[in-house]
């Protein structure tokens, strides 16, 4: 994220950004704007991350344009990176004025080529076609312990149409490294030296599941599960690109872990789960805990990330929004047009919440973040009353240094595993807290 800016107001792409996008694609791909079309800041960003800024998107989209309009002008190097980067959002953007091409490359522009298919002759083509056949084959070799709760299905529905997040980058953290998260929320458990048990209740396309495996190290066997085949099988090909031998995946519903096979099921439950961003997709979120900590070992931790409701009152008005337009979640020329409506009138009420979201930039992103069909948020004081009820206690929160420092700062710092305190701190700084709650919890 902060090497969008950096790219926007360097040079050469600078000045393309200060002009109207019709003219800066047109300038950019003539013979002039070569060194900016190679530049390797651009094509790297194109290559590798969702491009969250709306100014980015539409000269983004005039070069597209421009490119089909005008083929021969087409520069392999930069059209195979706006492909890339096209592919990575799911083809968020508006569709194309022109009519669909014939080559492969400039078809990929427009359209997945694992939806039509291509020729093979584009090497970016045949690669992404690849990747997908290859996932489709994984499918058949990940466990699969089946019988979902009813209540699954609609949320099931909607990850193997849109398997969320689509990433392809890591950066691979130090063995041994996430361990010190473990230590600071109970200093009494002695995380560092021995083996553990960790579960990713939710692990979505894999990247939270790798990060935690080759950060736990090779000390930690890791379970990751989640209900959508397809989200299951990009992340296992992940895991095989990034080589964790220490991550196994299954496809489980949270409410059925009992039917997990033994091998990947310890008998004295799991030292560690983390559920970020998954139990507020449930039709009972706090059932769902219940059933965490039904498996989690004497002594363990809990991680968990729930939606903040005073994080997130621009979520509930587009929502509200969507509902009233009648906009399909399931249609992507739906989701499509919604992100028009916002991104192209600078006054809108939404503008300034969602114009620099990184998930407003893609399909799947955009349809989990205000399209999902079933979500809850919560506050703190609904937090501390549930996990007193199931008997958890609050083991402090998953936070940036500066803002623990600060409570420190404001409070005792031994008390950073007191909830009321933390409800306190939230309503004298409620600037220091984002849209989704991460903290710890322990028997």
């Amino acid at each position: 994220r902060a090497a969008i800016p950096v790219w926007i107001e360097t040079a050469p792409w600078s000045d393309y950004f200060a002009q109207a996008p019709e003219t800066a694609a047109t300038t950019l791909m003539q013979d002039e704007g070569k060194a900016a079309r190679h530049d390797p800041l651009a094509l790297a960003l194109l290559n590798h991350a969702v491009l969250a800024d709306p100014a980015v998107e539409r000269l983004l989209l005039a070069c597209r344009d421009h490119i089909l309009a005008h083929p021969d002008r087409r520069d392999p190097v930069f059209t195979c990176a706006l492909a890339r980067q096209y592919w990575l959002t799911d083809y968020a953007g508006r569709a194309a004025t022109a009519p669909r091409p014939n080559d492969d490359l400039l078809r990929a522009l427009v359209e997945n080529p694992v939806d039509w298919q291509g020729t093979g002759d584009d090497t970016l083509c045949a690669e992404l076609i690849a990747q997908h056949k290859h996932e489709l084959a994984l499918i058949d070799e990940i466990i699969d312990v089946g019988d979902d709760a009813d209540e699954t299905a609609i949320t099931r529905a909607q990850y193997e149409q849109h398997p969320y997040p689509r990433w392809v980058g890591l950066t691979v953290p130090q063995p041994g490294s996430r361990r010190a998260l473990l230590h600071r929320a109970m200093p009494e458990g002695n995380w560092q030296s021995r083996e553990l048990a960790i579960l990713i209740a939710g692990c979505g396309t894999g990247r939270h599941a790798l990060m935690a495996a080759l950060g736990y190290g090779n000390k930690a066997q890791v379970t990751a599960i989640d209900i959508s085949q397809r989200s299951l099988a990009y992340a296992e090909r992940q895991r095989r690109r990034f080589g964790a031998s220490n991550l196994s995946l299954a496809r489980a519903d949270i409410l059925r872990l009992d039917r997990l096979p033994s091998a990947l099921k310890p008998a004295r439950g799991y030292d560690v789960i983390e559920c970020v961003g998954v139990l507020h997709h449930m039709a009972d979120t706090w059932a769902g805990l219940a059933a965490l900590a039904d498996h989690l070992a004497e002594g363990g931790l809990i991680q968990l990330g729930l939606y903040r409701r005073a994080g997130r009152t621009h979520v509930a008005t587009a929502r509200a929004d969507i509902a009233k337009r009648g906009l399909d979640p399931a249609n992507d020329d739906d989701i499509r047009r919604y992100r028009r409506i916002i991104l192209d009138d600078p006054q809108h009420l939404l503008h300034g919440a969602l114009a620099h979201n990184r998930d407003f930039y893609s399909l799947p992103g955009c349809r989990d973040l205000l399209f999902h069909n079933r979500e809850r948020d919560t506050e703190l004081t609904e937090i501390a009353a549930e996990l007193d009820r199931l008997g958890l206690k609050f083991r402090g929160m998953q936070m940036p240094n500066a803002v623990l420092e600060a409570f420190a700062t404001h409070y005792d710092p031994s008390k950073l595993n007191d909830l009321s305190l933390w409800q306190q701190f939230e309503a004298e700084r409620p600037d220091l807290f984002d849209a989704m709650y991460r903290f710890w919890v322990s028997r």
